[in-house]
């Protein structure tokens, strides 16, 4: 290292003969190429096309030093700023949570974008972007189009289209549906939460409910919890009386069957089943049927109350004819 006669540092350089103009331009050229194919500036990026263009100067038309450090100055100036940027980010993801989003995120695995619409679950920091858990899916935070905080807002004033609204309003919460063919006619049953909502070819709002996709018309119940999976119930057979768990519903034409052990329970209505295991634990009075509901018992279909050991018809507590 030497100083010239203007008081400037510069570096010793090998003899001109090393000095080839074709070499330079490819470096340099291999340089900017990885910067143009990463848009964001990155500073391994930068600090190799510096080093490639103090490496290839020309010794008789040397860098100036002053131009060499306003350039770290101020490449240390944009990575602040994006580091900055960076942050600010993450805290809106974190600020996200809890809220309903509309997003349009790209389906790597059909090679399209679709819409993805629900509660914001957690947010997930990966390689410096920020995620939004929805679901089972992610999105990235960038593909956000619209967000809704429906603690706080009126679903009729965010847009026009209020089935939509309140539609999304259903995220997170756990819904029985029936699921219907194109005569209408019930096919199934589903169950659960709703993870969230996505639209089809025409712009309808579908619920995603586990790995089944519900239109809202479908939806027969809205909860905070499950309604009927997950509930005990005891069915007498032939043999004997038999407690377990509701595991699922099938149709099968005209009739309901519960899933209970693995086995088929015939029901009469399965509104009335719904209906009864809410009232487990419950006192209830009823003619000579006075006292606390200690199960749901399916008797020939029949829905029934044990009601101190006594079996009262559901449909004779309502008063259905």
């Amino acid at each position: 290292m030497a100083i010239d006669t203007e008081g400037y540092l510069w570096q010793s350089y090998a003899p001109a003969t090393d000095y080839d103009p074709k070499k330079v331009n490819s470096d340099e050229a291999t340089a900017n190429s990885k910067l143009n194919n990463n848009q964001n500036l990155d500073k391994d990026a930068f600090l190799n096309l510096l080093i490639t263009q103090m490496k290839y100067q020309d010794p008789l038309n040397p860098t100036d030093d002053k131009q060499f450090i306003a350039q770290m100055a101020q490449f240390s100036s944009l990575e602040q700023m994006q580091n900055i940027a960076k942050v600010s980010t993450q805290q809106q993801g974190y600020q996200l949570i809890g809220k309903t989003i509309m997003s349009n995120v790209f389906d790597e695995t059909r090679g399209v974008y679709e819409e993805v619409n629900g509660v914001v679950d957690s947010v997930i920091v990966r390689k410096g972007e920020t995620i939004l858990v929805v679901g089972e899916k992610e999105v990235p935070i960038d593909r956000v189009t619209n967000v809704f905080d429906f603690g706080s807002m009126d679903l009729t004033n965010i847009n026009n289209n209020v089935a939509t609204n309140q539609t999304l309003a259903m995220v997170g919460k756990y819904v029985q549906a029936f699921i219907l063919n194109s005569d209408g006619d019930a096919t199934g049953f589903t169950e659960g939460r709703v993870d969230y909502v996505k639209f089809d070819s025409n712009g309808n709002p579908i619920l995603v409910v586990g790995d089944k996709e519900v239109y809202p018309g479908e939806v027969t119940s809205v909860a905070d919890k499950n309604l009927l999976f997950g509930e005990t119930i005891t069915y007498k057979s032939d043999s004997a009386d038999i407690e377990g768990v509701i595991e699922a519903v099938n149709i099968k034409g005209d009739n309901a069957y519960l899933v209970v052990g693995g086995e088929e329970v015939k029901i009469d209505n399965l509104s009335y089943v719904t209906d009864a295991v809410r009232l487990v634990g419950e006192t209830i009075k009823h003619d000579d049927a006075n006292g606390i509901v200690q199960s749901v018992v399916i008797k020939d279909g029949v829905t029934y109350l044990n009601v101190g050991n006594q079996l009262l018809s559901f449909k004779d507590y309502k008063g259905i004819k």
